[in-house]
């Protein structure tokens, strides 16, 4: 099975567009041709606020309609095209 992963180092002023600029290049798209609103999947704020903090390691995970993303303190965003179902 192949996966595409696609993986962004997130170190510029803003990391919702870097978030968006690594969906739509896992995609094959330009940012704007993105059909749903980032805000609608995850607190942009508070990832933000976490992206400014840097005193522990964090990872933030969330779907999108065809996508999963992950966000990580190291500055890698992970985008997979291939969800994994979990449960708690």
């Amino acid at each position: 099975m192949c996966q595409a992963i696609y993986e962004s180092m997130y170190r510029t002023p803003s990391l919702p567009m870097e978030i968006v600029k690594a969906i739509s290049d896992a995609k094959g798209v330009d940012p704007i041709e993105i059909e749903y609103p980032l805000g609608e999947f995850i607190n942009i704020e508070a990832v933000e606020l976490l992206a400014n903090q840097s005193r522990v390691p964090w990872t933030v995970a969330f779907e999108l309609p065809d996508h999963t993303v992950t966000v990580r303190s190291d500055g890698a965003i992970l985008v997979d095209d291939t969800k994994e179902n979990t449960w708690l």
